[in-house]
């Protein structure tokens, strides 16, 4: 399969299997703009508080941001870490925002670019202070709406796993991987780009990746080169088990010699539990119950949590 093939596959795949996100999270191109500028080295969550600083200081549009003290902007900004220079590029932004008039802002400081195409805005933003690559492909895609496809560390990381980095490995070349290999669609784009950073956070994690649940283990090389690329290996602790496919069990039962080295774990008892839940009985274990958890695509099967007893949650086929 060639990278441009590649990328189609692992789009389609992700999207089956984890669904539509519904990026961004903002609301509104202000608060995205502003977002995009404060999640710089920080967690969205930090960004959240600073954005509530903003709101609760009835700051969230460019002119309120053009009118405030840096240092009043950037008492604000604090959760977001580096508020100095956030504030001072948020200044910035919003001098910008100011100078472009009409053609950039017809709806006072709403982001829009009537007669720029995405590369033409991109080139713009580049020479605001403090806007890099990445911040201005989020503003280009979230809140202009012209397809520029955004660039992060989780997409670095699954494309680097899936074997197609492209040399040199510079913002331009990954981004270049997937605009050759897509058609130039804003919303595409937007969804794609959400797909991934899910899958990075949930599956093809920085550590420890759960490739025995990742839908792209079969295209990717990294996770068949993993000692536990087939099934995850995983610590004691508790768990309510029930209704699990026999021919999973067995599959399971085949397994477990590799999967279960730890020290505090029995592997005859594990044994014991899958040939018990073979035969309908419910167990409790929550090494197990992980187990079959975080490998359920490898092992051919699907669990839903469901509200249960005291032991933990209770896990039901439901395929």
């Amino acid at each position: 399969m060639d990278h441009a093939a590649l990328i189609r596959e692992v789009y389609d795949r992700l999207l089956a299997n984890l669904g539509p996100q519904g990026w961004w999270p903002g609301d509104g191109p202000f608060e995205t703009i502003a977002g995009a500028i404060l999640t710089q080295n920080t967690a969205w969550a930090n960004v959240e508080k600073a954005l509530a600083n903003l709101r609760a200081s009835d700051a969230m549009s460019w002119a309120a941001i053009r009118a405030m003290e840096v240092e009043e902007l950037a008492a604000l900004v604090r959760p977001s870490g580096y508020f100095n220079a956030k504030a001072r590029k948020l200044k910035a932004f919003a001098a910008y925002m100011a100078g472009r008039g009409d053609s950039l802002a017809p709806r006072g400081d709403a982001l829009d670019g009537p007669g720029l195409g995405a590369k033409e805005l991109r080139a713009e933003l580049l020479g605001v202070y403090g806007i890099g690559p990445e911040t201005a492909d989020d503003i280009v895609l979230y809140a202009a709406g012209l397809a520029s496809f955004v660039i992060d560390t989780y997409t670095r990381r699954i494309v680097d796993r899936l074997g197609i980095a492209p040399e040199p490995r510079s913002y331009g070349a990954y981004q270049a991987l997937f605009e050759d290999a897509l058609p130039a669609d804003a919303p595409g784009y937007n969804e794609y780009h959400a797909l991934l950073d899910a899958h990075a956070k949930a599956v093809c994690t920085k550590r420890e990746p759960r490739c025995g649940a990742c839908a792209l283990l079969d295209l990717c090389p990294t996770g068949k080169r993993r000692p536990s690329a087939h099934l995850t290996p995983l610590r004691r602790g508790k768990m309510r088990i029930s209704d699990i496919d026999p021919a999973a069990v067995e599959r399971i039962v085949q397994e477990l010699p590799r999967v279960f080295h730890t020290k505090d774990v029995s592997l005859n008892r594990e044994v014991r539990l899958a040939h018990q839940i073979h035969e309908g009985e419910r167990a409790y274990n929550s090494v197990f119950g992980r187990f079959l958890r975080r490998n359920e695509v490898q092992l051919g099967i699907r669990l839903d949590k469901f509200p249960g007893g005291p032991m933990g949650a209770r896990w039901r086929k439901t395929t």
